[in-house]
C-alpha cells in the first residue's frame, strides 16, 4: 500500500500526459496537488516540510528555468537573424535528404549542443530547424530527443557524472569506464532510432553503414575521452569527432554535389553563432581568471534538519537531513553563461547587419509570450519532485521496487534511474536522489557497485528525454504547446527499447565481473 500511494502522483502525471494527452503544465499541477494530498494525509507532511519543500522547489525550478529561457532566447535570435532560413536552404546541399539531415542535426549536432549546454537546449534549438527542412513537428521533437539522450551523462561539461561521484563517494574507476561502455552502445542505437523515425526500417537499412561508422566514431570518441580522464568533455569531444567523420564521409559520398563559395560563406555565418556560444561556454568554465571572477558572488539555500509526522500507514517518521543547497554562482550559473553567449551572438549578427533596431522588441515579445506556460509547468514538476523526496515518498518507491524485485535488481536499478530522471527532470537530479540508495542496495544484495551506479546514470541519461519539463522545452519552439502528452506517448516505447538494450549490457558487465574475479 505504501508503494502504491508513493508512486501515485507520478503515475497520475504519466496517465494524464500519455493517456489523455494533457499538457505538461496541467498534468504537473494535478500531480502536484495529488502529492500534497497524499503527502499530508498518509506520509506526515507538516508545515515545515511544506514551507521548505516549496522554497527548495522554487530554487531548483529557477535553476532549470534560467537555462530554458536562455535556450529559447537563443533560438529567437537565430530566427530573427534568418540563420534558420540559411540552414533550411543550404544544409540540403551537404545533407541532401531527410535521413542524412536527421543524422547530421538530430544526432550529431544535438549531441554537440548537449556536450556544451544542457537541459533541453538541443531539442529547443534543433527542432525548429528540422521543421523548416520539411519534418513534421512531432518528428522534429522526437529525433533530437532520442539523438542526444546518450550524451547527457558526460555532457553539460560532465555535471551529471560529477553529481554521481559526489553523492556516491565511489572511486572514479571503474565506474567511469562502465558508464561509458553502456552509453557507447546507446549512441549507436540512438542514431538508428533517428532514422527509423524518418522512414522506418527501410531508412535504417539504407544508412546502416553511416550509423554504425558514425556511432563508433562518436561513441568511441566519448569512451576514449572518459578512459583518459577527460570525462567532463566526453560528449563534446565525441560529437566533434562525429562532425569530422560526417564532413569527410559526405565529401566522398556526395562529391558530385557542387557547393559554391556563397553557400560555404552563408553556412559559415550560420555556424559562427554556435561557435561564439561554444567559445563563451568553454571560456567561462576553463579560463581560470574568468571562472574565478564569475564565481565570486554565490548564493546558497540552507535547509535545516526536518522530520515528518508519523506516517499514517507505517507510523514511521522520515528525516530530511539539514543541508546547504548550492552554492550557485550568481554570475557563473550555466543559464547566465548562456545569456552572455547569446548577447555576444546577437552583437555579432548585429555587426553583420542581420539584426535591426526593432529586432530587440520582437524578440522580447516572443520570449515573454513563449515561456509563460513553460514556466508554470516546470515549477509544478520540480516542486512535485522535491515534495516527494522530502516526504519520503521517493525513498519508498525506490525501496519498494528493490524489495519486490530483489532477484533482478540490476534491471530494477535501471528503472530507478529512469524514474528519477522522469520525476526530477534531469540525469543530475536522478543521480543526486538515488546514487546513495543504489550503492547501499547493491552492497546489501552483493552486486558490484560500479556496475549498478553505471546502470543508474546511463538509464537516467536516456530517460531524461521523458522528463515533462524537457518535453515542454521542445514543444515551446515547434508549435506543439499543449501536446506534450502526445510527445511523451511516442517517446516511451523508444526509451523503453533503449533501456532493454541497457539491461542486456548490464548483465554482460556483471558476467565480465564474475569472470575476472
Amino acid at each position: 500500500m505504501t508503494l502504491t500511494l508513493s508512486i501515485l502522483p507520478m503515475l497520475l502525471v504519466l496517465v494524464l500526459m500519455a493517456g489523455f494527452r494533457m499538457s505538461a503544465e496541467k498534468a504537473g499541477l494535478f500531480g502536484y496537488l495529488a502529492c500534497l494530498i497524499v503527502g499530508t494525509t498518509f506520509f506526515g507532511v507538516n508545515l515545515p516540510i511544506l514551507y521548505y519543500g516549496h522554497l527548495r522547489g522554487a530554487w531548483f525550478a529557477l535553476d532549470v528555468l534560467l537555462i530554458i529561457w536562455a535556450s529559447y532566447l537563443f533560438y529567437l535570435v537565430l530566427e530573427e537573424a534568418e540563420i534558420v532560413t540559411i540552414l533550411e536552404t543550404k544544409l540540403p546541399l551537404i545533407a541532401p535528404d531527410q535521413g542524412m539531415q536527421a543524422l547530421t542535426l538530430g544526432w550529431i549536432f544535438a549531441s554537440f549542443l548537449q556536450g556544451i549546454g544542457g537541459f533541453g537546449v538541443p531539442v529547443a534549438v534543433i527542432a525548429p530547424m528540422l521543421i523548416k527542412l520539411g519534418f513534421t513537428p512531432l518528428q522534429a521533437v522526437l529525433i533530437p530527443s532520442v539523438g542526444h539522450g546518450w550524451g547527457v551523462t558526460f555532457g553539460s561539461l560532465g555535471s551529471s557524472f560529477r553529481a554521481l561521484l559526489a553523492m556516491s563517494g565511489h572511486p572514479i574507476y571503474p565506474l567511469n569506464v562502465s558508464a561509458a561502455f553502456l552509453l557507447f552502445f546507446s549512441c549507436l542505437l540512438g542514431g538508428g532510432i533517428c532514422l527509423i523515425l524518418v522512414g522506418g526500417l527501410r531508412e535504417l537499412f539504407r544508412y546502416l553503414g553511416w550509423v554504425i561508422s558514425g556511432g563508433i566514431v562518436m561513441g568511441g570518441g566519448m569512451f576514449l575521452s572518459v578512459w583518459f580522464g577527460v570525462w567532463n568533455l566526453g560528449t563534446f569531444l565525441g560529437a566533434i569527432a562525429g562532425f569530422v567523420w560526417f564532413l569527410v564521409s559526405a565529401r566522398f559520398a556526395y562529391g558530385h554535389l557542387r557547393i559554391d563559395r556563397e553557400t560555404l560563406r552563408e553556412l559559415g555565418i550560420a555556424f559562427s553563432g554556435f561557435g561564439v556560444l561554444t567559445g563563451v561556454i568553454l571560456a567561462a568554465n576553463f579560463v581560470p581568471c574568468l571562472r574565478a571572477l564569475l564565481h565570486q558572488a554565490e548564493l546558497s539555500l540552507i535547509i535545516p534538519t526536518l522530520r515528518t509526522a508519523p506516517a499514517r500507514l507505517s507510523g514511521i517518521t522520515h528525516t530530511v537531513t539539514g543541508a546547504q543547497i548550492g552554492p550557485i554562482a550568481i554570475f557563473g550559473h550555466p543559464g547566465m553563461v548562456l545569456f552572455y553567449g547569446i548577447f555576444l551572438v546577437a552583437a555579432w549578427f548585429w555587426s553583420l547587419g542581420r539584426l535591426k533596431r526593432d529586432s530587440v522588441w520582437r524578440i522580447t515579445r516572443k520570449l515573454i509570450g513563449g515561456v509563460k506556460s513553460t514556466t508554470v509547468g516546470v515549477w509544478a514538476m520540480v516542486t512535485l519532485s522535491v515534495l516527494m523526496e522530502m516526504s519520503g515518498m521517493t525513498d519508498a518507491v525506490a525501496r519498494g521496487l528493490g524489495e519486490v524485485f530483489s532477484g533482478i535488481y540490476p534491471v530494477v536499478s535501471l528503472g530507478i534511474g529512469a524514474i528519477g530522471a522522469f520525476l526530477s527532470g534531469s540525469n543530475t537530479n536522478s543521480n543526486v536522489l538515488f546514487a546513495p540508495l543504489q550503492m547501499q542496495i547493491a552492497r546489501l544484495l552483493g552486486y558490484p557497485t560500479a556496475v549498478i551506479l553505471a546502470a543508474q546514470t546511463a538509464a537516467a541519461s536516456i530517460a531524461s528525454t521523458l522528463a515533462p519539463a524537457k518535453i515542454i522545452v521542445g514543444t515551446s519552439t515547434t508549435g506543439l504547446k499543449g501536446q506534450e502528452g502526445l510527445v511523451l506517448r511516442k517517446l516511451i516505447p523508444l526509451v523503453s527499447l533503449q533501456l532493454l538494450m541497457l539491461a542486456a549490457l548490464v548483465y554482460f558487465l556483471l558476467w565480465i565481473e564474475r569472470v575476472w574475479q
